[in-house]
């Protein structure tokens, strides 16, 4: 090995031995040793601050304000196109109350709606989804509305014709006066924050409403009639 290889060797290694020396004594001296600690304690302080603003305070909480229908119903038609099946668009009106301190944005919430007909079977007859994506405001609350279509095919299925049934009944078309409607209903929240994880939040409720048909009293019994007869035939 000749005089300039080693000669390279040492300037390496006495370039190295620098840097070490550098790094072990960065917090040597009384200056450097307390702006180490400065330094940690900001980063102590920032994580503790993201901690408790991002700690879930508990699961937003749901609040069922009625329905509304969408659009004019023809009562002649909804009579008429029974055998098909029976869709009533409405909107739930729904608050929810964040208590956690960040905002929570949702992609998507979507939505089945429950009946339990007399035998104990509790039947679809709806479903649903938001239109856009929603954000709940930190520690506030929000009103928004999430459509939902009653579905019903009495001349198919004979429990969608036992729920159908019920509606009729709640309507005062096949009873001499109205009632409210129950419905059980689950939503599934798709938030981008947890739902690449695989979490989705699922809130179950349990509400009742008004009919939101308004049959007019003078053809409540032909409808009721109408719709009667298609179902027998479904039976």
């Amino acid at each position: 090995m000749d005089q300039k290889t080693l000669e390279n060797q040492y300037t390496t290694h006495e370039k190295s031995d620098k840097r070490r020396g550098r790094c072990c004594c960065c917090c040597r001296t009384r200056r450097s040793k307390t702006i180490c600690c400065l330094i940690i304690l900001l980063v102590l302080i920032g994580l503790a601050i993201a901690l408790y603003f991002c700690i879930p305070r508990g699961n937003p909480e749901i609040r069922f304000n009625g329905v509304d229908t969408v659009g004019n119903l023809d009562y002649t038609s909804l009579a008429l196109n029974a055998g098909s099946g029976i869709a009533i668009p409405l909107v739930l009106k729904l608050n929810v109350q964040n208590p956690n301190l960040i905002s929570i944005k949702l992609s998507n919430i979507t939505a089945k709606g429950f009946y339990q007909i007399p035998d104990g079977t509790s039947v679809q007859v709806g479903q649903g989804a938001l239109s856009q994506p929603i954000t709940f405001p930190a520690k506030g609350n929000l009103d928004f509305l999430l459509p939902i279509t009653l579905t019903y095919y009495p001349k198919t299925d004979k429990n969608s014709a036992a729920a159908l049934s019920g509606l009729l009944n709640h309507c005062g078309v096949t009873s001499p006066q109205k009632s409210q409607i129950p419905l059980k209903y689950t939503a599934v929240l798709d938030i981008p924050l947890i739902s690449w994880l695989g979490i989705r939040p699922e809130i179950n409720n349990n509400v009742s409403f008004d009919c939101p048909i308004n049959v007019p009293s003078g053809i409540s019994d032909s409808i009721g009639s109408i719709i009667g007869g298609i179902m027998g035939i479904g039976n």
